[in-house]
């Protein structure tokens, strides 16, 4: 069975995220866009990752750390995002981004708790577009 690396199907999901987390940004919901644009984050880096089950059905990999997925991408892949993630024009380099926002999705997911950080900004939602974008033109020129 063909194999899509990027997978668009897994890519899909994400951009859709992205997309409702600029939607909402824009409505002054910071804190359900930022958790959007988080679990965007770490649906980008499976889609290196994900197995194609049937068409636009995929299993990825489990596990929200931005770094130990990037850690599981060939070497192939984590050059070629680093490359066309660093083309965007994104404050961050791509591994100073996944390190500085890993874990953000599940210590925000229940703003609640006591030990949901009480402190966070949009930051994370530019970075997953940027992120997007790249895995798009990755998947542009491996067609």
């Amino acid at each position: 069975m063909y194999q899509q690396n990027p997978n668009i199907a897994v890519w899909n999901s994400a951009n859709e995220y992205i997309e409702s987390a600029e939607i909402l940004l824009d409505h002054n919901r910071l804190h359900s866009a930022v958790i959007l644009a988080a679990i965007a984050v770490e649906v980008l880096l499976k889609t290196f990752l994900a197995k194609r089950v049937e068409p636009w059905r995929a299993e990825t990999e489990r596990g929200h750390s931005y770094v130990t997925l990037f850690k599981a991408l060939s070497a192939n892949d984590r050059e070629d995002l680093s490359v066309y993630f660093n083309r965007q024009d994104y404050l961050l380099s791509l591994e100073d981004g996944l390190c500085q926002f890993s874990g953000l999705f599940v210590e925000l997911r229940y703003p609640y708790e006591r030990t949901a950080p009480h402190r966070y900004g949009s930051d994370v939602i530019y970075f997953a577009r940027a992120l997007c974008d790249a895995v798009c033109e990755i998947g542009r020129v491996r067609e």
